[in-house]
């Protein structure tokens, strides 16, 4: 079932010790390249794998904001090489970097425009970190809209793609990610 391509979905093996202690391990996919398309005889099967959308960096990257690319690999090289364990993922409205798979620890969501970014920060005010460029600006409902802090940073340069690197290089310090 998670051999495929265009379904999102995640298996686990999940073992209960004694202690109470839960271990959560994901099942990898031997490689996900068939389509559910291609085994789909069913109208209902056939109806739901229609609707679903498993999405890519490059759908982030279409029209107007194909001139982008080159400034998120910019970002994407920063954020590697202060943590090698970042990885992407691509939703509906954001990519998501994260440190893990499928989202877990995401430290931040990159918001793609024709002409910049906007990465939100989430679990922190600018205070919370070394804002010294004093870039970072708060979202003032966050915390009652998303249940969390949430810091916003503009990026249009690659100057402020490697900041947005060092800032999330502190929030995983202090997150002790």
């Amino acid at each position: 079932a998670i051999n495929f391509k265009d379904l999102p979905f995640a298996l686990y093996e999940v073992t209960l010790y004694d202690n109470s202690m839960v271990q959560y391990e994901e099942i990898k996919p031997f490689r996900a390249s068939a389509s559910i398309q291609a085994y789909a005889k069913d109208k209902i099967v056939k109806d739901v794998t229609a609707q679903v959308k498993v999405y890519s960096v490059e759908d982030h990257f279409q029209g107007q904001k194909a001139q982008m690319k080159e400034l998120y690999n910019a970002l994407k090289d920063a954020l590697v090489a202060v943590d090698p364990r970042f990885k992407e993922n691509p939703q509906g409205k954001y990519i998501g970097f994260c440190l893990g798979e499928r989202g877990a620890h995401t430290i931040l969501y990159l918001h793609v425009r024709s002409d910049k970014f906007w990465a939100d920060f989430n679990r922190i005010k600018p205070k919370d970190v070394n804002d010294y460029l004093k870039k970072l600006n708060y979202k003032q409902d966050s915390l009652k809209r998303y249940n969390t802090n949430i810091s916003t940073l503009e990026i249009t340069t690659e100057e402020d793609a490697k900041y947005a690197a060092v800032i999330a290089k502190q929030i995983i310090d202090k997150m002790g990610f």
